[in-house]
């Protein structure tokens, strides 16, 4: 079966379960840059700074512009003045990362850690960046801490979900993702993405309640029905199944020929065994 996931980048998972594809969605934060989401977030605003704060100001536009390039010669500048200013360190890692310069990001989220500890938005950033380099476990630390820091940042235990899951972690994939719930209880996408890892570890009523939850908050989405469709074909409940292929043929006529094939592929593999 292959996977496919969306958390902060696209990444593909092959598991040698039942050849069903289902797909986990993107938090808000995770729909761009996830820490950009962050700076723009009420609930997490940028501090503003004591020294040079023009300068800081003005790259932070160019970075919310998605002009990370422009910004970085501004934060190097202000960071050879200001070299203990954590948060234009923080900057210039969100700058490189835009960029697609993670080595850079990486060092610049350290230094930026190195001199605020407490900053759970730079943790957070450099587990993206290690995440993308494939230092899976060290990411994996980087999210636990940020929990740790701040005990409601949400965007952390969905990342940290979705990099449990690729890690094959489901069960503890499972325990982040309804920690998340209990924080913002009506987050279809964090219900989906719960759905698929109750389905890897062969809960599939769990599972199917995850998918019917998605599909409850949002109705309209043709990915939520079609992944509770091919939750059913896990369970074999091929009639629920078409069911929901009903459904999605309005929503998604693409997507609805897909389920199609499946189901009956499945009804001829089944036949032959």
């Amino acid at each position: 079966m292959k996977l496919k996931i969306q958390p902060c980048i696209a990444f593909l998972l092959i598991t040698i379960v039942a050849p069903v594809v289902f797909a986990q969605t993107r938090t808000e934060t995770e729909s761009r840059s996830p820490q950009l989401a962050l700076l723009e977030s009420p609930e997490r605003p940028v501090s503003p700074v004591s020294t040079s704060g023009e300068t800081q100001a003005l790259a932070l536009r160019y970075i919310r512009a998605g002009k990370p390039q422009q910004a970085i010669p501004h934060l190097l500048e202000l960071t050879r003045l200001d070299p203990e200013n954590a948060l234009a360190h923080y900057l210039l890692a969100l700058a490189y990362d835009g960029v697609g310069n993670l080595s850079s990001a990486a060092d610049e989220y350290l230094r930026s850690i190195g001199l605020n500890a407490h900053d759970a938005r730079a943790h957070f950033g450099l587990a993206v960046v290690y995440f993308q380099q494939s230092r899976n476990e060290d990411a994996i630390g980087l999210l636990k801490e940020a929990i740790r820091l701040k005990p409601d940042f949400i965007e952390a235990y969905i990342a940290l979900g979705n990099m449990l899951n690729a890690s094959k972690k489901y069960k503890d994939a499972i325990g982040n993702y309804l920690l998340a719930i209990k924080l913002t209880p009506h987050d279809d996408k964090i219900y989906n993405n719960l759905g698929f890892s109750y389905m890897e570890v062969g809960k599939f009523n769990e599972g199917l309640a995850a998918f019917r939850e998605a599909v409850t908050i949002n109705p309209n989405s043709p990915q939520y029905h079609l992944n509770l469709a091919r939750g059913y074909l896990r369970a074999h409940d091929r009639g629920s199944a078409l069911n929901e292929y009903t459904t999605l043929r309005e929503l998604d006529p693409s997507l609805a020929q897909t389920l199609y094939k499946e189901i009956f592929q499945r009804q001829l593999l089944n036949v032959k065994n």
